[in-house]
Order: C-alpha cells, then structure tokens, then sequence
C-alpha cells in the first residue's frame, strides 16, 4: 500500500543528538524513506511550536529528554513518483541537541536506533542531506 502525502509542503523537525562523541541514529519504521537510516524526528503538528514538536519527537521515537544547542540547518525533502511528478515535500528543520542522562530505546516510528561516532559515519547508507547536517551538528556541539 503507498502512503498518500498532501498537495503542499509538510513541516518536520529532526535532531542531531550527540553523546559525547556520538550521534544518534534511527532506523525509520514509516514513509517516506522506510528502513532508512535517519536523524530522529517528525511532523509538526498544528498548534504546536517546533521546539515543542522536536522534543514530543525526541521523546516518542528514542524515549529521551534533550537539550537544544542551536539550528543545524533546513532542508528539502522532495521526492517523485514513477511519472517524475512530486509525490512528497517536506521542509525539513534540523536541530543540533544534546542527549540528557537517560537510556535511548527505539520506540513508536522507530525500528532501531543507533549511536554513530564521526569516523563511523561513511559506513551507514544515509542520504546526503542528513550526513551533511550530521556534520554540521558536530561543529556546534
């Protein structure tokens, strides 16, 4: 069954979240980019800030608490069908965030999850876009 996206952009966050030298990672339970490896995350829901929304992310999909350290950039995430036509877009807000004392586990939107160190991060199929915020983050933290 495919998924069915809306006719405009959608708002998501996500989070570089490091622990000393590592980064955290998820393995993504649901579209778009299923069983990919990602930054942890999700869709802005209407009402709620996105500082708000990072953290019910961050909390939902790893069972941690963070602290935000800064803005890590913003993407697109613009994906055809098979006629070439946008099928999805999402404007991506990315955050750099520290983890707080707490064990992370994966949980509703996550199949697995994963901290990286730097030197491990060109082993694990990523999109570009994510390894380039993954090394962005790693300057402000």
């Amino acid at each position: 069954m495919t998924a069915t996206f809306p006719a405009h952009p959608v708002v998501g966050v996500s989070a570089a979240i490091w622990r000393d030298e590592e980064c955290l990672l998820i393995r993504r339970g649901k579209e778009p980019l299923k069983h990919a490896w990602s930054l942890p995350g999700g869709r802005q829901e209407f009402g709620e800030t996105v500082e708000q929304t990072i953290h019910r992310e961050i909390l939902e999909e790893t069972g941690l608490r963070i602290e935000l350290l800064g803005l890590a950039g913003v993407t697109d995430l613009i994906l055809p069908n098979a006629e070439g036509q946008t099928e999805c877009h999402y404007t991506l807000i990315n955050y750099v965030a520290r983890a707080l004392p707490g064990t992370a586990q994966a949980g509703d939107d996550a199949l697995e999850i994963r901290w990286i160190r730097m030197e491990d991060l060109d082993q694990i199929c990523l999109w570009e876009k994510t390894a380039e915020i993954i090394r962005a983050s790693r300057k402000q933290f």
